[in-house]
Order: structure tokens, then C-alpha cells, then sequence
């Protein structure tokens, strides 16, 4: 009578911990399915605009587009080694002394703003009068718009 009485007790103890078990795997294969459901919802950001170091290595197709859009002012862009280059550039000034300043990035969602300023020559300095085409260069996987601020 006691081995009956102990062997319902393991068979009931074996069916809970069975019970449980299943539960918990298939709330685990529910969660992950939820998970992964979200993640195909949500796409990944695209990345704004984001500023090259001068110092920073190019190709030369890359440096040979910069030298031939940054004559123009402008939004010019490039794709390049995977890469999407972007150039905002002042167009043709009479000497060395102006400079293109990034003053602000606005990103939305599909296209970045960048605000920028040109930086006039100082009249207290000598500049060499030689033509120069001021320009920013950068990355971005979203469309660039220029906003040229005035001082």
C-alpha cells in the first residue's frame, strides 16, 4: 500500500515537472517569435551625415570627383567602394580666405539638413590671389540638403 501510495506520488511529481517544462519552452518559442517579429518591423536607421577628416585617406576616383564637383556650388554625391560620399561645396572664390563652416546637422528621416556658413576672408590678413573652391566632405546614407546661413 505505501510503495502504491509513493509510486501516484512520483508519477504525479514527474507529470507537474513535465507540465512545467513544456510551458516554459513554449512561452520561450512565443517570446522569441514575438522577438524576432519586431525586429523584422523596425528597420535599421539609415546613417545621417557624418564629416570626413582632411586627413582621412580617399581613392582616386573619390579625389579626382571632389576636384571636379567642388567647382560647382552644391549638393554632390558619389557612391564609391560601398560608400556614399557627399560634397557641399561653395563654388568658385576669388582667393584662399573663405572656408565653409558646418554650423548644424538636422536629421529626419530620410534626408539630413546641414547648415552651413561661409567664413569670409579676414580684411586685416593677405590672402594669395589664387581661385579656391571651399568645401565639406562627408558620408551619408540618406539624401543631404544644404541650407546656406547668412551671417
Amino acid at each position: 500500500m505505501v510503495s502504491k501510495k509513493i509510486l501516484v506520488l512520483c508519477s504525479m511529481m514527474l507529470m507537474l515537472i513535465w507540465g512545467l517544462i513544456g510551458c516554459s519552452s513554449s512561452q520561450k518559442a512565443e517570446s522569441d517569435m514575438k522577438h524576432s517579429q519586431q525586429n523584422e518591423e523596425v528597420p535599421t536607421p539609415k546613417k545621417g551625415f557624418q564629416l570626413i577628416s582632411e586627413q582621412e585617406p580617399l581613392s582616386g576616383d573619390v579625389q579626382a570627383w571632389i576636384e571636379s564637383a567642388k567647382m560647382t556650388e552644391g549638393v554632390h554625391t558619389l557612391v564609391s567602394g560601398g560608400v556614399r560620399y557627399v560634397l557641399l561645396s561653395l563654388g568658385e572664390r576669388p582667393n584662399a580666405g573663405y572656408r565653409i563652416e558646418v554650423v548644424e546637422i538636422e536629421e529626419a528621416p530620410n534626408y539630413s539638413t546641414v547648415f552651413v556658413r561661409e567664413k569670409k576672408p579676414d580684411p586685416n590678413m593677405f590672402y594669395p590671389q589664387v581661385i579656391s573652391y571651399p568645401y565639406v566632405l562627408g558620408t551619408s546614407e540618406k539624401e543631404v540638403r544644404m541650407e546656406i546661413l547668412e551671417k
